[in-house]
């Protein structure tokens, strides 16, 4: 039963994981970080691992990835920590970072991966999120049991799909964000005003939420439209054009898409719409 813990590293993530756990049965001892922590806090705050003499019953790393296997190391070595259940927040590395050590006690080793883009401002991680988790046999357990504390809905992820899972995460969270950037820079052709640019930004955020939000989980593409989706293939060359003038990055990423929709629903369409879509699409990924 984890009634103690600690959190390595309070960034985004790691801070958010003490905002979410202070509130729950499971006691935070302690914090380390070697720059000033943004949290009011009733535990204490270290800048290094080798000042902390108390045990806990699970470590959360919440450090780059990058710095994963240097911790573990240190963890190994230090002695009353070693003896805790160590987990770490790195979705793509998975289990790979254990296999540096040579030798450790650990109660237990594992992953813990919330599926949830991390603000600047630490918040408590909401209830029913998904979290992707691994680990020995201790580590899956006391994972499920983590998760079960926060509220949350765990799946384990095997050992060899740790990088997939995480790309997958890294599409849906970062890439909307960075096509919402793309966009706004271009709102400025539509209209002059800055009033109206700012009303159009937010217009077009609120049409991505929309489109995400209305989506059936067990059928992701069922309330899919738009010109790929129809076969328009007039629809698509003006945009293109449009695009192709003003943002190359738009323009690559307006083809990439319209070619995976038109070959997705490519029994739907039909074949003489799907021929003229394909050669338009075709035409503009060789120039």
């Amino acid at each position: 039963m984890i009634q103690t813990a600690a959190v390595i590293g309070a960034g985004r993530a790691g801070s958010s994981l003490v905002a979410s756990l202070v509130r729950t049965s499971c006691r935070v001892e302690f914090v380390v970080d070697p720059a000033p922590v943004n949290l009011e806090l009733d535990c204490p705050v270290y800048k290094e691992l080798h000042a902390v003499s108390q045990a806990v019953d699970l470590l959360l790393i919440c450090v780059p990835d990058r710095d994963i296997p240097g911790v573990l190391v240190e963890l190994a070595r230090h002695p009353v920590l070693r003896h805790s259940t160590v987990m770490h927040l790195s979705g793509a590395s998975n289990l790979s970072p254990y296999k540096s050590l040579e030798k450790h006690s650990f109660n237990g080793i594992g992953m813990l991966h919330p599926l949830y883009s991390f603000s600047q401002q630490a918040t408590a991680l909401p209830d029913e999120l998904l979290y992707g988790v691994n680990g020995d046999e201790t580590g899956i357990s006391v994972a499920r049991e983590l998760c079960e504390i926060l509220r949350g809905r765990a799946i384990v992820v095997k050992e060899e799909s740790g990088a997939l899972y995480h790309a997958l995460a890294v599409i849906m969270s970062n890439f909307p964000q960075a096509l919402a950037t793309l966009t706004a820079e271009l709102t400025g052709g539509v209209t002059p005003d800055p009033g109206d640019r700012l009303l159009l930004r937010e217009g077009l955020q609120d049409l991505l939420l929309q489109s995400v939000t209305g989506q059936s989980v067990a059928e992701p593409g069922a309330e899919l439209t738009g010109p790929a989706r129809r076969g328009d293939m007039n629809t698509m060359r003006v945009h293109l054009q449009e695009l192709r003038g003003r943002d190359k990055n738009l323009m690559d990423l307006y083809l990439r898409f319209s070619q995976i929709v038109l070959h997705l629903y490519e029994e739907e369409i039909p074949a003489s719409l799907f021929a003229e879509c394909r050669q338009l699409l075709e035409k503009y990924e060789n120039r």
